[in-house]
């Protein structure tokens, strides 16, 4: 059918040739929404007919840029093809640099999805910033926090991925060179709680062990008042389990250092 070919190869050039008006230089053009939309969705014609890859999703992000503020949907959208086109050519420096825009941007309405108590909003933000700060390698110690935050979060909301930041913020924290004893601690404490609550119970315990001397490591062995709340989630914890002697101890522990001038 030369006629159908002939008309898709004329679609084909005026495409080419309205994408390629707005390449001139290195400042974007005025652009309206919907023809910047329309050639987006003409990607792969364009890439058909020559079109670089990088060059394309470097065009199509400073447009989105110049219609939308920083924070736009589209305008992350934009950057993170670039980034991949980047990534994909090899150029893994500036792609690094794309990736490192996205994420505070992503942490910043996550914090404010948290502040609105619309936590699973947040949660899916931050888990996607998790991702990516993954991916470039952030420091251990920055991303050890960032999970126990989500951790913290999910435990009060008592939502499904606790269990799961909390088990990967403590293997960052134990693989750091110079140990975080109190986060660490924090991270035992929380992770012996989460899993309490999904009775995950012989588990649940040996981290609540596990705390309990991290506890006594940070107070220099003493038994201190800070100890009282893992004492009390041990007793608990043996007490569910059936062994109500070792139950009787740790309350009657806890109950002592409580009142403990």
């Amino acid at each position: 059918d030369h006629l159908g070919h002939d008309v898709e190869l004329l679609a084909a050039n005026l495409i080419n040739e309205l994408y390629q008006g707005y390449t001139a230089g290195s400042s974007a053009r005025e652009i309206s929404e919907d023809t910047l939309t329309f050639l987006e969705q003409q990607r792969q014609m364009l890439l058909a007919m020559g079109q670089q890859a990088v060059d394309l999703d470097r065009t199509f992000l400073n447009l989105r840029q110049a219609c939308s503020p920083s924070s736009d949907p589209r305008v992350l959208s934009s950057r993170l093809e670039f980034a991949t086109s980047l990534e994909s050519q090899g150029n893994a420096e500036e792609a690094h640099r794309q990736y490192a825009e996205v994420l505070p941007i992503w942490e910043s309405e996550a914090l404010n999805h948290f502040d609105k108590y619309r936590f699973e909003e947040g949660a899916a933000l931050w888990q996607k910033a998790l991702m990516l700060h993954e991916k470039l390698g952030t420091e251990t110690s920055v991303l050890a926090a960032k999970h126990l935050k989500l951790a913290e979060i999910g435990k009060e909301q008592r939502l499904g991925f606790a269990e799961q930041s909390y088990r990967r913020a403590l293997q960052l924290y134990r693989g750091l060179p110079e140990r975080d004893a109190v986060h660490e601690l924090k991270t035992l404490l929380g992770l012996a709680e989460v899993l309490k609550k999904n009775r995950v119970l012989t588990e649940s315990l040996r981290f609540a062990e596990d705390a309990h001397k991290a506890q006594l490591e940070l107070s220099g062995g003493k038994e201190t008042k800070e100890l009282v709340p893992i004492l009390k989630l041990q007793a608990e914890l043996h007490d569910i389990l059936g062994d109500y002697a070792r139950s009787t101890e740790f309350e009657q522990k806890a109950l002592l250092l409580k009142f403990r001038r």
